[in-house]
């Protein structure tokens, strides 16, 4: 049986998803002004992970999971609320070799303006 936690973030899960498919052209292109990086790997997000962290931190820059911040030497504050995103896991090649994700878990990222300095 799963848990109202996990039920929560997979409806949370589909209603982002469906927000993010009916937007407009005019507010897909204002959703897109600016790239989100990560703060582990300093690449941009994914176009549609970008869509989602946008629609949940509309001023998101720099984002990472909780524990991406801690190796960072930074925590996030307490009472923050964190951006759901969606990645891939597993691969399944089809006839043309297409590498293709099988499953999406989902994972919650929070923007550096939601941490601080860890101070010790």
């Amino acid at each position: 049986m799963e848990t109202t936690a996990k039920l929560n973030r997979k409806e949370r899960t589909k209603i982002l998803v469906k927000q993010l498919d009916n937007l407009t052209e005019e507010e897909k292109s204002i959703y897109f002004m600016q790239e989100i990086r990560s703060i582990e790997s300093g690449k941009v997000y994914s176009q549609r992970n970008q869509k989602l962290i946008s629609l949940q931190l509309s001023k998101a820059t720099i984002c990472g999971g909780f524990k991406q911040w801690q190796n960072q030497g930074r925590k996030v504050k307490k009472g923050e609320h964190g951006a759901l995103i969606l990645f891939p896991v597993g691969i399944d090649k089809d006839a043309n070799d297409d590498d293709e994700p099988t499953n999406f878990f989902s994972a919650v990222v929070f923007d550096i303006s939601q941490t601080e300095e860890v101070t010790e």
